[in-house]
């Protein structure tokens, strides 16, 4: 799997439609990150691309201490008025791989939606770097199933076609990034867990979440607009809300001594 890291840059310009039309994390999600990394009240949690906080505030919610990191200053400025009413919340505007941390400061490290967008070949020494002896390291993911037999393939179809950054293969993005984490060396105890849930979503909402991909925003104007005016076609012989079947899989690890 291989993505244009540039492409990372497009989610500040459609920051507000992103954060409108993007689902957040499953509660269960969550529990088994607190449970696996055994983190209290007073450890010291990083949220890489942090994006508009939507992970973030599921944290700062059971009232840990958060440093939220994102490149889009569009972004953070929504996760801090999302997460206004909790204290122990810091934010800032960079990439983990250009932003100076302490060593061995973090008790928990987590990257929802976006440890694919980070530099592959230095990254697994930074979090290891960073992170406290013992702490924990859980990257996840969500997906949208494209479902052989319902609109949803029929639309992949149509990323394939008109969106040339379109990657057929993002679904097996968490099992290569677990290759990669064991392939480090640099952790243990690695483990992969999966969730699911059903979205409902509107038409307009829908159309609002593919205009949110990266790959869609990669693309010139009249393209986006093409593949918007023939995805319109398809849902408008849908129901007035649409079914979304979502896997989630989170990778938990130990950093290694």
């Amino acid at each position: 799997m291989t993505l244009d890291r540039s492409l990372r840059e497009t989610f500040g310009k459609v920051s507000k439609l992103y954060d409108s039309v993007r689902e957040s994390y499953p509660k269960e999600l969550i529990d088994d990150i607190v449970a696996f990394s055994e983190i209290e009240q007073e450890s010291q949690v990083l949220d890489i691309g942090c994006g508009s906080g939507q992970a973030t505030l599921l944290f700062a919610e059971r009232g840990y201490k958060i440093t939220g990191i994102d490149l889009s200053k569009n972004l953070v400025t929504l996760a801090r008025e999302k997460t206004k009413n909790f204290q122990k919340m810091n934010y800032l505007v960079g990439s983990l791989e250009e932003t100076n941390f302490i060593p061995a400061y973090f008790d928990l490290i987590i990257a929802a939606q976006s440890w694919h967008w980070v530099d592959q070949k230095s990254s697994y020494q930074k979090v290891h770097t960073i992170l406290k002896k013992d702490g924990s390291f859980a990257p996840f993911w969500k997906f949208l199933q494209f479902q052989q037999g319902t609109f949803l393939l029929e639309v992949k179809e149509m990323l394939l076609r008109l969106c040339p950054e379109f990657p057929p293969d993002f679904g097996n993005t968490a099992e290569v990034m677990t290759k990669r984490i064991i392939e480090s060396k640099l952790f243990t105890s690695i483990e992969r867990r999966e969730y699911h849930a059903t979205f409902s979503y509107p038409h307009q909402k829908f159309l609002g979440l593919i205009e949110s991909y990266s790959w869609v925003q990669a693309t010139e104007e009249h393209t986006r607009k093409k593949l918007i005016e023939e995805i319109k076609t398809v849902i408008d012989k849908e129901e007035e809300f649409l079914t979304l079947p979502y896997k989630y899989v989170l990778l938990v690890a130990k950093k290694r001594s």
